[in-house]
Parts: structure tokens; C-alpha cells; sequence
């Protein structure tokens, strides 16, 4: 992101390029999820027998629990936190040749990070209404983008 020398100069990411950055990423967060699906099945394999384990599940217990649900949200919240806070991309960004960076033209702060993710979410679970809303607006930023004060961009294959 050195190259970058003036944010105004860098087009706004089409619509469709953040929604196939999106697609990838899902694709990828998925793959993380049955990760964590897995490390939990072993760890009540390894609290309980397997004859034991399934006496439960035919009674009706599941291995899902509240830590279960906190341990995929903080992993997926990692995931973008790591790929946002170290280049301003995610993988699927980086194949669309799409970046988030901050009104300074910096990698983005984690308040910043949390405050995006904390709206992506919603935005997402809205039928992408967050994402295309980039449609719209006057400055051709997303809900997400709005939220963090920061700007989805496309970039030159040089930057890239």
C-alpha cells in the first residue's frame, strides 16, 4: 500500500468485486468453522468414551455449547482482523484486487476493525444490503466502510 499516494485517486471497489471477495472469504471462513467443528468433536471424544458420547447425542444432548458458538465468532472475527489489520485485504480481496484502507491511507486501526466487522455482520445477514448500498451512496461506500471510516478500493495491478 506504499504506492498509494492519494486516496481520492483510487476508484471505488465495484459492487461485484466485493461480492466475490465476499464469496471467497465465505469459502474460506467455512473451511475455519468445520476446523473448530472438528477440534470440538475431539475434545468431547477425549472427556468422554465414544459409547458414552453417543448415549448422549440418542438422548438428545448436542456438542454444541455457548463456547462452542464464541469460539467460531472469535475465530472468525480473528480471521478479518488479522488479514484487515495486516494489509487492508483478506484473501478474497487480494484475488479481486480490492483493499480497505483508512481516511490516512493506513492499514486500519482495531477500533476501526471492530467497529467494521460489527456492522458487516448485520449487513450481511441482511441479504447483503450493507454491501450494496455501495450503489447508492454518493461516495460509493458500504455500509461496513461508513461505520469504520474507511474506504474499499480498487487497485492498479501494479499495487497489487
Amino acid at each position: 500500500m506504499n504506492a498509494i499516494n492519494d486516496v481520492k485517486c483510487l476508484p471505488a471497489a465495484p459492487v461485484w468485486r466485493c461480492l466475490a471477495a465476499i464469496v471467497y472469504d465465505g469459502l474460506l471462513v467455512l473451511a475455519i468453522l468445520m476446523l473448530i467443528g472438528f477440534i470440538n468433536l475431539a475434545i468431547h471424544l477425549t472427556l468422554y468414551d465414544g459409547m458414552h458420547l453417543r448415549i448422549m447425542i440418542e438422548r438428545g444432548y448436542t456438542l454444541d455449547g455457548l463456547s462452542f458458538y464464541i469460539a467460531q465468532l472469535l475465530a472468525i472475527f480473528c480471521f478479518f482482523a488479522f488479514f484487515w489489520r495486516k494489509k487492508g485485504q483478506t484473501p478474497g480481496m487480494q484475488a479481486w484486487r480490492i483493499c480497505i484502507i483508512n481516511d490516512q491511507l493506513h492499514a486500519l486501526t482495531y477500533r476501526q476493525i471492530i467497529m467494521r466487522w460489527l456492522i458487516a455482520v448485520p449487513s450481511l445477514l441482511l441479504c447483503f444490503i450493507g454491501v450494496l448500498w455501495m450503489k447508492i451512496d454518493s461516495e460509493q461506500k458500504s455500509w461496513p466502510d461508513r461505520a469504520s471510516k474507511s474506504r474499499t478500493v480498487l487497485l492498479n495491478k501494479s499495487v497489487n
